[in-house]
């Protein structure tokens, strides 16, 4: 049982903390929409498994490759300065995939592949410089 004595100190973010938290919560949001409706979208476009097995892997090899050296670049860089180039380039891959979705056939299918794999990167990046900034 603790001690009458013990204080608990509450975390309060800094209002550049804030800032990043709501600038990491759009963007994971961006990158779950574009990760979630991408097999969907390869199954009906790509209108076979093979478009699918494409899209995933795509999507895949960013996140293999680049989260290795996320966190050395993320306490490398400011962090406040990656933050802002991956938030600025998750911005417009999923611009990119809005555009590239409108198409229908296999060039639509790789580029939203492409692109959603852009996002899965950059995502990496923001969450290693949302843990450096945060402490």
């Amino acid at each position: 049982m603790p001690s009458a004595n013990t204080t608990t100190t509450r975390w309060r973010p800094t209002r550049p903390q804030v800032w990043y938290l709501a600038f990491a919560f759009f963007t994971q949001l961006a990158a779950w929409v574009v990760t979630s409706t991408l097999p969907w979208y390869a199954l009906q476009v790509g209108s076979g498994v093979s478009a699918l097995a494409v899209v995933q892997s795509l999507q895949f090899l960013p996140s293999l490759l680049l989260a290795p050296i996320a966190g050395v670049w993320a306490d490398r860089f400011r962090p406040s300065l990656l933050l802002r180039w991956t938030t600025g380039l998750t911005a417009v891959a999923v611009a990119a995939v809005a555009v590239a979705s409108a198409g229908a056939s296999w060039l639509a299918v790789v580029s939203v592949a492409v692109f959603s794999g852009l996002v899965t990167g950059t995502s990496i990046f923001q969450f290693s410089a949302i843990q450096v900034l945060l402490g």
